[in-house]
């Protein structure tokens, strides 16, 4: 092996490309305001129940509306006064257009008396499917007939 091809092979593996995209922490984005979303996020109408697990086998059982969805998350209003640090692992029963749904998730952000965003965790497939399709007929509902069009988006920056 020449020396030049040897340094290549040097310089190569000490670089390591990383498997996953780059994520920023969920302190950047809930410090800063910033938004990182990639779906689309729609205004939606319906109740939500959210029951969070403490440490001393308590729960907490907070109530409220649910105002916008995406595949990935959701923002419930609430004027409980239920503190929640980012990363607090909840699960959320809620209910849109007739259809309910039992999901786990972790809260992004929190205002006490205004609410919460919460991303979802992993869901099964039917729950999925079913989350998919209701957000399929949204969509299909405000684009109505030209499938060019804009689709009106939520974007809740500041709480």
């Amino acid at each position: 092996m020449s020396d030049g091809s040897q340094a290549q092979t040097m310089i190569s593996s000490a670089i390591e490309v990383p498997s996953q995209p780059f994520e920023p922490p969920a302190e950047i984005g809930i410090a800063s305001g910033l938004q990182f979303r990639v779906d689309e996020r729609y205004e939606v109408e319906g109740n939500a129940e959210v029951v969070v697990k403490s440490h001393a086998s308590a729960t907490a059982v907070l109530r409220g509306s649910i105002l916008d969805i995406s595949a990935t998350g959701c923002y419930i209003q609430s004027m409980a006064r239920v503190p929640m640090n980012p990363g607090t692992e909840v699960g959320i029963i809620f209910s849109i257009y007739g259809t309910t749904f039992r999901v786990e998730a972790l809260s992004r952000f929190a205002k006490t008396k205004v609410g919460i965003g919460f991303r979802f965790l992993e869901m099964d497939a039917a729950t999925r499917v079913r989350l998919h399709g209701v957000l399929g007929d949204i969509r299909s509902k405000l684009i109505g007939e030209d499938p060019n069009a804009q689709v009106p988006v939520v974007e809740r920056t500041v709480l």
